[in-house]
């Protein structure tokens, strides 16, 4: 019935929305490993590259909902790779990481639908947040049948289905 799809699609929500895997591209391996540990912290799965082409390869056959690329890479442009990545796989969020934030990469970066552009050094707290938030918006948006169910059809469900989970979803 309804009742158990609607069930099934919050508790696969919730688990998806745990399982959170970032791509980090760096030309710098020790900057890598510095923000791959500091983001496992926060229970994010780091894969890290250096070469943006080798990251790219890697989408075909791996998911991910985060990749943050650094902009000046040694083996090609941070700009160009998010870019390629936006139209190929609309659904991840990018996140550009620049040295100098100019009107030109501001420019850059809206046209080709990059989430966010940081200038170094970033704020960790701020950086989680934004990672946060477009996370759940994908995560939420990935599930349009829940989306739109309000708090008292869901306990309409759980009254009527005998589960006891509950959820509250704006």
């Amino acid at each position: 019935n309804g009742c158990n799809a609607v069930t099934i699609a919050l508790d696969r929500f919730e688990r998806e929305i745990i399982m959170k895997h970032v791509i980090l591209i760096d030309s710098s391996p020790s900057i890598n490993g510095a923000l791959a540990h500091l983001l496992e912290q926060y229970g994010y799965q780091c894969t890290v590259f250096g070469d943006p082409d080798m990251a790219f390869q890697y989408l075909q056959t791996e998911q991910c909902d985060i990749i943050i690329a650094q902009n000046n890479l040694a083996f090609g442009n941070g700009l160009e790779m998010l870019s390629h990545v936006r139209a190929a796989y609309p659904q991840i969020c990018c996140i550009l990481l620049v040295e100098e934030m100019t009107e030109i990469i501001q420019s850059l970066s809206r046209n080709a639908g990059i989430h966010h552009v940081f200038e170094k050094p970033v704020e960790t707290f701020h950086l989680i947040q934004v990672m946060e938030a477009q996370t759940f918006r994908i995560r939420l948006s990935a599930l349009p049948d829940v989306t739109h169910i309000n708090q008292k059809s869901l306990n309409k469900c759980t009254n009527k289905c005998g589960s006891t989970s509950t959820a509250e979803i704006h």
